[in-house]
């Protein structure tokens, strides 16, 4: 709410702006701050994840009828982990609905990367060795963030002061997922060097102190501000455009996630 009320102070400002300037000014101010990136990034992975479990569900059907029940025990099998997470939800809507009218930042970020994490475990030896490489490099640039902002060690110190905060505490929620992460992509895709020197590479040019460094050459060369609000608004263009390329790619069945996911907000808020 807080978000759309700036965007219409500045409606006059957005309305002498080109069709792509506005796109640009929307998405670097919807994304500016924490809480509300967290929200719309585990909306984006629900999204892909709807999409994901709808293709499965749809691709057994289908050999199923085809081939009668040579894949009838794998749907069931789907159908069957599902089944208790739809009853859990309708049975307690209404409780879920008052978490998420109004998420905290903690949950949205946990949220979104327990998804996250769901993710690289689901994916198999098909899946690209760039995939793995990103998804490394992107996890160990969020801890070097954490801890050139400071919040890691003051996360890690309060769980040092009382270990019983452990389990609820952003350690247990963010911290041991991406350790877990890391560990996982290093076993099962990082195994050779060429991939872990890419990895070290990616992380090393995206790390806080890097970016401090090459971002105002980039400025020079281009002729614009060094103000960090640039970068920022670079990066929010960038992930707009992935995760509207990436919805786009998923076809019908993507389009379909998205309304279905919509249409639950909606009805939420």
């Amino acid at each position: 709410k807080k978000v759309m009320k700036k965007l219409q102070s500045q409606n006059s400002e957005l309305l002498g702006m080109g069709i792509l300037d506005r796109m640009a000014s929307v998405l670097s101010e919807v994304l500016k701050t924490k809480q509300v990136f967290a929200t719309v990034h585990s909306a984006v992975m629900i999204c892909v994840l709807f999409g994901a479990l709808l293709t499965g569900v749809v691709t057994m059907g289908t050999a199923t009828l085809r081939k009668g029940s040579g894949k009838a025990s794998d749907l069931a099998r789907i159908l069957g982990c599902l089944a208790p997470a739809g009853l859990l939800v309708a049975g307690h809507f209404n409780g879920v609905s008052k978490v998420l009218r109004s998420p905290s930042v903690d949950l949205c970020e946990a949220l979104q990367m327990l998804l996250r994490m769901a993710g690289l475990v689901l994916a198999n030896d098909d899946t690209p060795a760039a995939f793995a490489v990103f998804q490394a490099a992107s996890l160990l640039t969020k801890i070097s963030g954490d801890v050139a902002s400071g919040s890691l060690a003051k996360d890690v110190g309060l769980v040092r002061g009382d270990w019983h905060k452990l389990v609820d505490s952003h350690v247990a929620a963010i911290l041991l997922p991406i350790l877990l992460g890391l560990l996982w992509l290093g076993l099962r895709h990082l195994r050779s060097s060429t991939l872990l020197s890419a990895t070290a590479v990616l992380s090393t040019l995206t790390s806080p102190v890097a970016l401090a460094l090459a971002w105002p050459q980039v400025t020079k060369l281009l002729g614009s501000s060094q103000n960090p609000e640039g970068l920022t608004k670079l990066i929010s263009i960038l992930y707009g455009v992935t995760a509207a390329g990436t919805l786009i790619s998923g076809g019908s069945i993507g389009m379909l996630s998205v309304m279905v996911v919509v249409q639950i907000l909606t009805r939420i808020h």
